[in-house]
């Protein structure tokens, strides 16, 4: 197996966030849980390239603070990416694009579940996300 040309540092967890919808319980049976379909939501967000290197940070919302959802929970997750200097300006971008959202998304995932275990209603599990067709306010910028 080989070393792949793009690498990361180790993912951070900058923010993370969640309210029960007090509302939701009010008016809801434990029951129903099971037929509601969560809403998820994500963003993407690029630094300036430095060199063969750039930060990129997800944000993935899971729910609304409505009576319509159990609970909102949001999480934010950066992580430095380098890649070979090797590759071509285009494999670059889609690695950016898709690998690098794709891969914090797996260390959010986890939190996300667990944090949502501590509520009265089960653990969550967020489901594999397309990242191939992203769209453009998926693209934006961060600030470091």
């Amino acid at each position: 197996m080989r070393k792949s040309k793009l690498q990361f540092s180790t993912p951070i967890l900058k923010s993370n966030y969640i309210a029960i919808n007090d509302a939701f319980i009010a008016s809801n049976k434990p029951d129903s849980l099971n037929e509601i379909e969560m809403p998820i939501d994500h963003e993407v967000g690029y630094s300036e390239k430095d060199g063969n290197s750039v930060f990129v940070q997800l944000r993935v919302t899971v729910g609304e603070e409505n009576d319509k959802y159990p609970f909102v929970a949001c999480i934010e997750m950066l992580a430095k990416f380098t890649w070979d200097e090797s590759l071509k300006e285009s494999t670059i971008d889609k690695l950016l694009k898709i690998n690098a959202p794709a891969h914090l998304l797996s260390y959010a995932r986890p939190i996300i579940s667990l944090l949502t275990s501590m509520t009265p209603f089960p653990a969550y599990n967020i489901p594999f996300m397309n990242f191939i067709e992203p769209t453009e306010e998926d693209k934006k910028e961060i600030s470091n």
